[in-house]
This record gives structure tokens, C-alpha cells and sequence, in this order.
């Protein structure tokens, strides 16, 4: 048992830790970090496939609604990182693409994910690809466990708050 506890505490404090790092912390001081994440999803689809992702593609690469996503695209927008495109072909769909300056800044993000990844490897070695891949698999865990809201019934409650109050006796 005290081994359990000892690890539920580290447990609580590496979130704590997480919730608090944000790996591209000075990038891009104005975006926030869903719609750097849109921006270089962007960019390395791109980059691997040559053409641009619809409004419901990428609603459903962040399993997020389309109006979800318009938001951030319109962010994006407003910098002038991102157009739309409407399809010749379906007037309904609209494409994403990068503007020349989002382009820019999306490979400036990448080669500091690059200089913060070799950091990483440095420290770590060969290991810290297998070791993040672990990491996401907890992640993916624990995202995927249903949460039971813990609540204490009335006589709980009162049989709690006396013996409480015997003890400030």
C-alpha cells in the first residue's frame, strides 16, 4: 500500500508538472496552443501530401465539430497564417490552405520542435523517441478510462463533519 500511495503522489505531481510546461512555450506568443497545433498539421500535411486539408478533414483529424474548427481557422486567419479555398468541383467544401507567412512560421516552429527534440536526445539518447511513445500510450490510458465522480451521500457527509467536530473537542 504505501508503495500505491508513493506512486499516485508522483503520478499527481508529474501532471501537475505537464499541466504547467508547455513545450512551445515562446514560439508564437499569439497563438494559442490549438491553433499552433491547426498551423503545423497544416504544414506537414503539406508537406507530405502536396495538396490542402477540407474544414471537415481537419474537424475530423482533432475529432472536434466544424464550427470548432472555423474558430481557429478564422485565428488563424486574422494573422494572415491561413486562406480558404473553395473547391471548384463542390462549392460546399472549402479548403485550408498556408499563406506564404504561415508557411514561414510554421517552419521556424519546426526547427524549434527539432532544437527542442535534440535536447531531448542528448539527455535521453536513442531511447526518448521509445520513451515518448510510452508516454502518449499512458496518456491515451488514461484518457480513455471513464471517470467516476466520487461524491459522499448525506449520512456520509454527517457522519464525517462529527466526527470532525469531535475531534476539534
Amino acid at each position: 500500500m504505501p508503495n500505491q500511495h508513493k506512486l499516485i503522489q508522483e503520478m499527481l505531481q508529474t501532471f501537475k508538472r505537464v499541466s504547467k510546461i508547455s513545450v512551445f512555450r515562446n514560439t508564437v506568443e499569439s497563438l494559442t496552443e490549438m491553433e499552433k497545433c491547426l498551423l503545423m498539421k497544416l504544414y506537414f500535411y503539406e508537406q507530405d501530401h502536396k495538396n490542402p486539408l477540407s474544414i471537415k478533414e481537419l474537424s475530423h483529424i482533432f475529432n472536434i465539430r466544424s464550427a470548432s474548427i472555423i474558430q481557429f481557422i478564422n485565428a488563424l486567419e486574422n494573422y494572415q497564417y491561413v486562406k480558404r479555398e473553395h473547391s471548384t468541383e463542390d462549392k460546399r467544401m472549402t479548403f485550408i490552405t498556408l499563406t506564404e507567412v504561415g508557411r514561414q512560421l510554421a517552419v521556424a516552429v519546426y526547427k524549434d520542435d527539432l532544437r527542442i527534440f535534440d535536447t531531448l536526445e542528448k539527455k535521453f539518447g536513442s531511447t526518448i523517441s521509445t520513451t515518448l511513445t510510452q508516454l502518449n500510450n499512458i496518456l491515451d490510458t488514461l484518457e480513455s478510462m471513464p471517470i467516476e465522480h466520487i461524491t459522499l451521500s448525506n449520512q456520509e457527509r454527517s457522519h464525517t463533519q462529527h466526527d470532525t467536530n469531535l475531534d476539534t473537542r
